[in-house]
């Protein structure tokens, strides 16, 4: 880091983060740890809502499959239980790496139980039983729009104070479309959006960025170094 970043260079570069409000605090934690430093700005896009019903008894052969944290809760209900999740393992980074993990290591004959949110970018439960395996889900989680920014991330945003927004779905990056006031969208000019994917930049295209990075892989570790080599070089 160079040392010439002194307070005011991170009060005029703070960082946004728009998951929801449990996860922006996980995030946070993990760009802490690298460089405490940064100031950033919670602005959640979606608000969650557990769904609280009694699930069924686990199979004695069955795998739990989650891909957000916000379905932990839950499957700690079959915590005995053999998990597939995101970060479960190391090379598990996405759902793309989830499910070649699954076709390598599980049996078709053991069934598997996807705990999900009502709203999923991608249908794991149709791919797996495409390639033959036997799954059954249960949504245990929804995610609400928000109904506005944060107040404080739209002071910082008029005053010119924010470097980076951060978005991990093309579902957030829509919300943040719909909620940001059309009289702040040229204070973007000089914003870096942070994407998780292409489909994300996607859902940012209309607005006049100054520039959308995509991470290498969809993952929080991705977003995390991404945002560290951005501020040691900028």
């Amino acid at each position: 880091m160079s040392a010439d970043k002194d307070a005011f260079y991170y009060q005029n570069h703070k960082l946004v983060l728009t998951r929801d409000a449990e996860a922006c605090h996980d995030l946070a934690l993990d760009i802490q740890a690298k460089n405490p430093r940064i100031d950033m700005i919670f602005s959640p896009i979606l608000d969650v809502e557990k769904v609280v019903y009694a699930l069924p008894a686990l199979h004695p052969d069955a795998a739990v499959i989650t891909t957000s944290k916000n379905a932990e809760s839950i499957r700690q209900k079959y915590a005995d239980a053999l998990h597939y999740g995101i970060g479960t393992v190391p090379e598990i980074q996405d759902v793309a790496a989830l499910v070649n993990h699954i076709e390598t290591h599980h049996e078709k004959t053991r069934p598997l139980v996807y705990l999900r949110g009502h709203d999923v970018s991608f249908d794991l439960t149709q791919d797996l039983r495409a390639k033959g395996y036997l799954i059954e889900e249960h949504i245990v989680y929804k995610a609400h729009l928000a109904t506005s920014l944060t107040p404080q991330f739209l002071t910082a945003l008029d005053a010119g104070e924010i470097a980076y927004i951060s978005f991990f779905s093309a579902r957030t990056a829509a919300g943040f479309v719909a909620l940001l006031p059309v009289a702040l969208r040229a204070k973007l000019e000089s914003i870096k959006a942070l994407c998780l994917s292409a489909g994300v930049v996607n859902s940012l295209s209309e607005l006049p960025w100054q520039e959308c990075l995509v991470t290498p892989n969809k993952s929080r570790a991705a977003m995390v170094e991404l945002i560290q080599t951005l501020y040691e070089s900028d």
